[in-house]
């Protein structure tokens, strides 16, 4: 497992996604983000799946409210 730590969730999108990315090529099976807005849960989400372009990945989300509705939109 590994932690998204909110100043990478609050910092720019592309250094997010790229956390993300790394943290995928590093085998982690498990990500946790912090976030204390909707946007914050946007931006997560967003970051989430364009880290996973390419990959044969399924994004699963534990949050049974609005980072699911989050992860649901950006993967459209």
């Amino acid at each position: 497992a590994r932690s998204v730590p909110m100043a990478a969730v609050t910092g720019p999108s592309g250094e997010l996604v790229e956390l993300l990315r790394a943290a995928l090529d590093d085998g982690v099976d498990v990500l946790v983000a912090d976030a204390t807005t909707a946007e914050h849960l946007d931006r997560v989400a967003a970051a989430a799946v364009a880290a996973a372009d390419g990959r044969d990945l399924v994004w699963v989300s534990s949050d049974p409210g609005p980072g699911s509705v989050a992860l649901a939109r950006a993967l459209g």
